[in-house]
């Protein structure tokens, strides 16, 4: 089996937040959207998670592809399919001082 470790990409992007209108409870005439809304940022917490674009390669058919990784995913196995081959792959993601590594192997 393979196992490879992925290299992180420069670009980082901030976690994505819901608009002020849905924050201050005005963004649903119907009111279920503010519910909803309310929960997600709710269970959000002070911080936000970061978010980066990792270069990771196919276990399989060895082909590069960007793959979108979360702070809130760290010590955590996931799942994925290979965007060129299709086939299952297993990603560990860990972050250390702001600094993220995934490893990738055949699932």
């Amino acid at each position: 089996m393979a196992n490879t470790k992925a290299k992180t990409l420069k670009k980082k992007e901030p976690a994505r937040r819901a608009p002020a209108a849905l924050k201050n409870g005005k963004g649903g005439a119907d009111g279920e959207l503010d519910a909803v809304m309310t929960e997600v940022i709710a269970t959000d917490g002070a911080e936000t998670a970061a978010e980066e674009l990792v270069l990771i390669s196919c276990p399989y058919c060895s082909e590069d592809f960007e793959i979108r990784v979360s702070s809130a995913e760290d010590g955590k196995t996931r799942a994925e399919e290979c965007q060129v081959c299709c086939r299952p792959i297993s990603l560990y993601v860990e972050w250390e001082d702001g600094e993220v590594e995934v490893e990738v192997d055949r699932a």
